[in-house]
């Protein structure tokens, strides 16, 4: 921590002020007594921060109550930058709800401090050693000297770069590699990164350097450089996107050791939490880490904010299909739930590709904050958003009192990014401007009175601007409850709109539907191609976004027709209730909207689990030792970092285009949040999630168990696997298959899905067009290899392990296939997920060994072609 940041904190105040103007104080809080004979609490406190707001919420994991939440405006601004709301939220949330240090078990925090460093361009230098044999040189610097990386559309901001390139053919001496990064420091290196070719399969000249530089001072004041190895990021093979992605880590690297030294002294020092109570922060893959982690390694919380909602959803909804929605105040997220989990993919940075995965969550510019666009002419909306209100520096009209905005008047508002003054750069609609230019793109705003202006002539009016979002179209149509955390002042929210709806020549209440319809449009242009691409289907209406005015009124039921719909739309974020309705009416969907909307991102930071990866490129046919190997690792990683033993979760992948094996172990710190989730359901609960999550039945309560069943399909039917597993609840679903012109033939086909809950009622795997084998270990092993004997040729089968089927199964003697089946193993601590394993000898052997590691008596294998 710089000496700088160790001042700043000492004046005990951090830099900003909120919105009355007041320095919030982040000096240590008081330990609050409590009764000794009440039970101890156990809390968490996540803190999520938005492109509008940071939020911070306490958590009582014992009862799964939220004891208290903070929200202040995000410190963009700040000396400090984003890293100064989160002190300032997390003191007082602890100083408000009296919670002591000793009752706090885990602080977790998103953060975009790191995508905030390259879209401002505050980056470091950073100087490239690329490293291989003489004979592919021209290749490997082809490969490895990355040039300048452009980080804005204007040209002005680029991630600078030096480059040199180190022969291994021969001996590797200490003196060349220091001379060598002696010369990438002159040229103004600030970080260094090594990439050798092939480094992945032996680091060991990247660890030479590596070790070389770190024991060697060679920056300025004789200050030792940061250095990266390009295979400490990533195990796959593609040398230039290796490169990239370790150069675009070490840009950001300075300016993220920094904020998490920052961010750990005033935790420790200045609000007195304890070391043993850990800091974790969110990681775009939707899991935590340690915030050492993201001191050597920030790249991997690029897109933390975005997975922190979708992580809250999912420990609030069981979803087995979706489409999560978050409507925040400056952007919007889309997230696809498949199968009970969020999909991922490899993350692109400032439009550049990387090796980093992450949640596929994808931004849309348009949320409850967005401010209207008009044409120059008056007459026309021309787009809502990309501006919020928030970022502009203006109050939303719906939050105003009347009294403020009668008489008010539409003006012209051209938000600068830097322009802190909101009255510079408007003009009123009726004022002449010869700036054609100036006025092409511009926001339309209230003029209207100050609050404290009681005068109500003219002549004293003092200036004050009101924004026209989203939320005051919604509130001006009724369209938001009163306990809703987007409900503003209806009447404000009419008088706004009619404002602007005189200027358009139209009535109020078709200006707000022509907001909500852009905006929502804007939504489907992002949402609909990955719907195509995971393959969710919704009964779309016809003419859809070509004729909105035919379809206006197709919908007269609020919660839609979802009779050719195979996923749920749920809702997040503050804005939730303001866009997620009218976009499901527009699909002619259902839609449910997430407990806790407003602070779901909080939630998912402070109860997300532990997630770790590892990918490695293999050959063809990865061995079976290496794929034991990597779970072994992977599962070592997860336990390291805080993930209970018996929560973790081990999935295979091998990607055969790419030849490419990644492994992931997933586990709980503790049990799941929540008053439906933190404690074990009953058999019974378990029945009635499973029914309402296959479709064949509806809840009323259907955020869990106990409400009012009704059956709903009856082609459907659900069994509870009958198994001693007391970590799990099983179910079969059997389903009547219907012909292509869409009726159930007399010759019934049926599909078996299989859907595995948890003991909290968590998702843990959900699959379609499968086969269960359950028995003991040599039972079920037997079973499995007698099938996957068949899948290469061998078809006999063995009448004596017949009784090692379940009663379930469906295998026959003619299950052949060109591929070995995807086969996820499920004792009652682990489930193993050995999907895409594309060799049935090796997947044999690695079954085989992970069978006889478990220590459990009974097994259940879950094939599927």
């Amino acid at each position: 921590m710089s000496a700088e940041q160790r001042e700043y904190l000492n004046q005990n105040k951090i830099g900003e002020s909120d919105d009355h103007g007041q320095n919030i104080d982040i000096s240590p809080h008081t330990n609050y007594q409590t009764n000794p004979d009440s039970k101890k609490r156990r809390i968490r406190v996540g803190i999520d921060v938005g492109g509008t707001f940071t939020k911070a919420v306490a958590i009582d994991m014992v009862t799964g109550s939220i004891l208290g939440q903070s929200t202040l405006p995000t410190t963009h601004k700040s000396d400090q930058g984003v890293s100064t709301g989160i002190l300032q939220t997390l003191s007082c949330v602890m100083n408000e709800f009296h919670i002591q240090n000793s009752e706090v078990e885990l602080i977790s925090h998103s953060t975009t401090q790191a995508v905030n460093a390259l879209l401002e361009g505050d980056t470091a230098n950073v100087g490239i050693l690329g490293m291989g044999v003489s004979l592919e040189k021209s290749n490997i610097i082809k490969r490895t000297h990355i040039k300048d990386i452009l980080l804005d559309g204007n040209g002005k901001k680029y991630i600078k770069t030096c480059y040199r390139y180190l022969d291994t053919s021969s001996y590797l001496s200490e003196e060349r590699v220091r001379s060598l990064i002696c010369e990438l420091v002159r040229e103004g290196a600030e970080v260094l990164v090594i990439s050798e070719a092939y480094g992945v399969d032996d680091p060991s000249n990247e660890d030479f350097v590596e070790n070389v530089a770190r024991s060697s001072n060679m920056g300025s004041d004789d200050k030792k450089v940061p250095i990266i190895a390009a295979h400490d990021l990533t195990g796959i093979y593609g040398l230039e996107i290796r490169t990239m992605t370790a150069v675009i880590n070490a840009s950001i690297l300075p300016k993220a050791a920094s904020t998490a030294k920052f961010v750990e002294y005033a935790v420790r020092e200045k609000l007195g939490i304890p070391k043993n109570i850990s800091i974790k922060v969110m990681k775009g893959d939707g899991g935590v880490t340690d915030i050492s982690a993201f001191e050597t390694k920030p790249i991997i919380t690029v897109l933390s904010g975005p997975a922190a909602s979708v992580a809250g959803a999912l420990l609030h909804l069981r979803v087995l299909n979706g489409v999560f929605v978050e409507v925040g105040g400056t952007s919007t997220n889309v997230c696809v739930i498949k199968d009970g989990k969020p999909k991922v993919n490899y993350a692109t940075i400032v439009q550049h590709p990387t090796c980093i995965r992450s949640l596929d969550v994808r931004v849309v510019n348009v949320a409850g904050g967005s401010i209207v666009m008009l044409s120059r002419d008056k007459r026309k909306i021309l787009d809502v958003g990309p501006r919020s209100a928030h970022i502009a520096g203006l109050e939303y009209s719906c939050f105003a009192e009347p009294s403020q905005l009668e008489g008010g008047t539409i003006v012209r508002f051209r938000p600068e990014i830097e322009d802190d003054s909101a009255l510079k750069n408007s003009t009123s609609v009726n004022e002449s401007n010869n700036n054609v230019e100036d006025q092409s793109m511009v926001y339309a705003v209230i003029k209207g009175r100050d609050r404290n202006d009681e005068s109500g002539k003219d002549g004293d009016l003092r200036e004050r601007l009101f924004a026209i979002t989203t939320t005051c179209a919604a509130n001006a149509l009724g369209l938001i409850s009163d306990d809703d955390y987007a409900k503003g002042n209806s009447e404000s929210a009419k008088i706004a709109l009619s404002i602007l709806a005189r200027e358009l020549g139209t009535s109020v209440e078709k200006a707000a539907n022509q907001i909500l319809d852009i905006a929502t449009d804007k939504i489907l242009q992002i949402m609909n191609p990955m719907l195509k691409e995971y393959a969710l289907t919704y009964n779309r209406p016809r003419g859809f976004l070509l004729n909105r005015t035919e379809n206006k009124n197709r919908f007269g039921n609020k919660e839609g027709n979802t009779a050719n719909c195979n996923f749920l739309l749920v809702g997040g974020g503050g804005g939730a209730s303001v866009l997620v309705p009218h976009l499901a009416k527009t699909l002619n969907m259902n839609y449910k909207k997430a407990e806790h909307a407003e602070v779901i991102s909080s939630i998912g930071v402070a109860a997300a689990m532990i997630h770790e990866e590892l990918e490695k490129t293999v050959d063809m046919n990865p061995k079976p030792e290496e794929v034991s190997l990597m779970m072994d690792e992977v599962k070592d990683l997860a336990l390291a970092k805080g993930a209970l033993p018996e929560s973790i979760t081990v999935q295979s992948e091998y990607v055969s285009d790419r030849s490419l094996l990644r492994v992931t172990a997933t586990g709980n710190m503790s049990l799941d949040i929540g008053t439906a989730n933190s404690r074990e359901i009953s058999i019974l609960e378990a029945e009635n999630i499973a029914k309402s999550l296959f479709g064949t039945t509806t809840s009323s309560n259907s955020e869990g168990p106990g409400g009012d069943i009704r059956e709903v399909n009856r082609n459907v039917t659900v069994k509870r696997i009958d198994f001693n597993m007391k970590n799990y609840h099983i179910f079969e679903c059997e389903k009547k298959v219907k012909n292509l012109l869409g009726f159930i033939p007399r010759s019934q086909k049926t599909q078996i899905s299989i859907l595995i809950l948890d003991k909290f009622g968590r998702v843990r795997l959900s699959l379609a067009g499968v086969n269960i084998i359950k028995g003991t270990k040599q039972e079920v092993l037997t079973g499995l290899l007698t099938l996957l004997g068949s899948s290469v040729g061998h078809t006999k089968e063995n009448d004596d392990d017949k009784n090692s089927r379940s009663q379930h199964s469906k295998i026959t003697k003619d299950n052949r296939w060109d591929l070995p089946p995807q086969v996820h193993l499920l004792d009652d601590i682990r489930l193993i997920d050995f999907s895409n394993l594309t060799s049935s000898e090796n997947l044999s052997k690695v079954i085989r060994d992970e069978v006889q590691k478990s220590s459990s008596k009974d097994v259940l294998a879950v094939i599927k072609k």
